[in-house]
């Protein structure tokens, strides 16, 4: 259902107001960059599944232990094999705290552990979000994963992979 609306293919949230990310700015900073660069990688995906998590994070020394912290502070809970954040301004305000290179960096070891073959939506997303500028990689990931989406009548999620591959903001 995701698919079909186009939400599967906005892995980013959407921007906070300054005062609101510098108030949930000051409840994240209670716990370990562990916890943060599991947060992290939990704003940059939209599914945050547990799976997906574990596979991002081992490349980038993280362990899925290192939630017990977020959870404790209230941050986010763990359910049906997934983190939720238990505001959606958490999620959004993660993301944006993080600087580029560690958002690109998040995206880019969440890409590497989708299988294409199984969600190469998804997978492009991710890739698309870690690099800066055109990359003709990307464009062909996107492009194929436009064709996967479309094959599945996602063609709103098509449309929006198409747009990026073609160097648009999606609409």
């Amino acid at each position: 259902e995701a698919e079909l609306t186009g939400l599967a293919s906005r892995p980013e949230p959407l921007p906070v107001a300054a005062a609101v990310r510098q108030a949930a700015a000051q409840r994240l900073d209670a716990i370990n960059p562990a916890a943060r660069g599991l947060l992290l990688l939990a704003a940059c995906d939209a599914t945050a599944d547990l799976a997906s998590l574990q596979r991002a994070g081992r490349p980038l020394g993280l362990d899925l232990a290192g939630l017990a912290a977020a959870v404790q502070a209230g941050l986010v809970r763990l359910a049906g094999g997934r983190v939720e954040f238990t505001h959606p301004l958490l999620r959004a305000t993660v993301y944006h705290t993080a600087g580029p290179e560690a958002r690109a960096a998040a995206h880019r070891a969440l890409a590497e552990g989708i299988d294409a073959g199984r969600d190469p939506l998804r997978r492009a997303w991710h890739l698309a979000a870690a690099v800066v500028g055109p990359d003709e990689d990307v464009a062909v990931s996107l492009d194929r994963a436009a064709e996967a989406a479309r094959a599945r009548s996602g063609f709103i999620a098509a449309s929006r992979a198409l747009m990026r591959a073609a160097g648009g903001d999606e609409p």
